[in-house]
This record gives C-alpha cells, structure tokens and sequence, in this order.
C-alpha cells in the first residue's frame, strides 16, 4: 500500500512541476506590453491571469504539505542510515533548478532579430526541452532516493489529502491558461497572433505549448488523485 502511495503521489509532484514549468512560461509571457494585464485591459484574460495566480498558490501550498514532511523523513532516514547519497538524489532539483535558470540567461543573451523567425523557435525548443529534462532528471533523483529509503507508510497517507488540494490548484491553473488564450483570441486576435510570445516568438504558439503542457499534466494527476482516493 505505501509503494502504491509514493508512486501515485510522485506521479502527482512531477504533474505538479510540468505545470509549475507551464506557469513560469506564463508568467514570462505576460510579464511585459501588449500581453500584461496592466497594458491589455481586457476583462476575461485579466481575470484568468488572475486565477491561474491563485491556483498557483493553492497548488503550491499543497505541494508544500505533503512534500516536505516526505522529504524531511528521507533525509533524517539518509543521516540515520548514513546512505550520503540519497541526501544528494534530494539536491539534484535544486541543481536542475539553477543549470535551467543558467540555460535561460544563457538564451535571453542572444541577440534575436526581429526577422529571423527560426533561430527564435529553435530557441525556444531548446528552453522548453531544457526545462523538460530539468524535470525528468529531477523526478528521478527523488524517486530514487523516496525508493531507497525507508519511511513510515503514515507519512505517505497523511499525503494524501495534500495532494488532491494540489491537484485541485493545477486545475484551476490549466483552465484558467486556456481560457486566457481563447479570451485573448476573441478579444484581441491582432495580439494573439502577433510575435509577443516566449523569446519574441508567435503569441499564439508560445500559448499553446504552456497551456498544453499545463492541460496535459493536469489530466494525468486527476487520474493519480483518482487512484489515490481508491487506494487510502
């Protein structure tokens, strides 16, 4: 029971991270003129930009609930045990964290020209695969070091109610990230197919990879939480 538990509820976090990867991208999307809420003025984007904020925070204080108290037992599990290197599995998303953040300084760096629509698309699948590699990586070390350990099978089931109010917050996320854009496509179309997308590329292009990606993952941790709620 505790193995189904921590396999559905680290299948939950690295849904939970994809989005969080997605928002980020909005976030970036919308944090300067035409698309920012304080030049676009248009109500129903607002109001999803808006939202997706505070499911983020739903989301996150979830995230929060349950892993850290998971996490907390396998590193008193590693120093107890001595096994040093489940202490270095816990590290490794923190070090993907910044090796993503250098990549995309790296990128901003570049000088784009308006014109040359290709190098800024490549680009852009070099940022999103570099933060998707980011997340697999990271989503391996902890599964590594969650399999390694040996934690109270309570702490995962005191997970459980955390993470379906995580999953609720990624919900909101995912919803309100499509609506943004079929808002902003109705409303504003000469913006949505503009070029104010993600390293100056195509709006509408930038938005549907986050909203993608957001949706996806989303679906996937509904059907975790599901399992999860028939398993406790």
């Amino acid at each position: 029971m505790a193995d189904r538990l921590r396999h559905l509820e680290l299948v939950i976090f690295v849904c939970w991270v994809i989005v969080a990867v997605a928002a980020a991208g909005f976030v970036k999307l919308t944090e300067d003129p035409p698309l920012n809420p304080l030049y676009l003025n248009i109500a129903v984007p607002d109001l999803a930009h808006d939202i997706m904020y505070v499911g983020g925070l739903v989301s996150l204080a979830g995230v929060l609930l349950a892993g850290v108290p998971i996490g907390g037992a396998i590193c008193l599990d590693a120093i107890r045990r001595r096994r040093w290197s489940q202490l270095a599995l816990l590290g490794t998303p923190f070090l993907a964290a910044l090796a993503w953040f250098g990549i995309t300084a790296a990128i901003r760096a570049i000088p784009f020209s308006v014109a040359d629509d290709v190098p800024k698309t490549l680009m852009l699948l070099v940022w999103v695969g570099s933060g998707f590699l980011a997340v697999a990586v990271s989503c391996v070390a902890l599964a590594l070091a969650a399999r390694n350990s040996e934690v109270d099978a309570r702490t995962y089931r005191r997970a459980v109610t955390p993470a379906h109010l995580a999953v609720a917050g990624m919900v909101g996320m995912a919803v309100a990230l499509i609506a943004w854009g079929v808002a902003l496509f109705v409303a504003d179309p000469y913006d949505f197919f503009g070029f104010s997308g993600l390293l100056a590329t195509s709006t509408a292009l930038s938005w549907l990879v986050i909203a993608a990606s957001a949706a996806g993952a989303t679906l996937v941790a509904l059907r975790a939480a599901r399992r999860i709620a028939l398993e406790a």
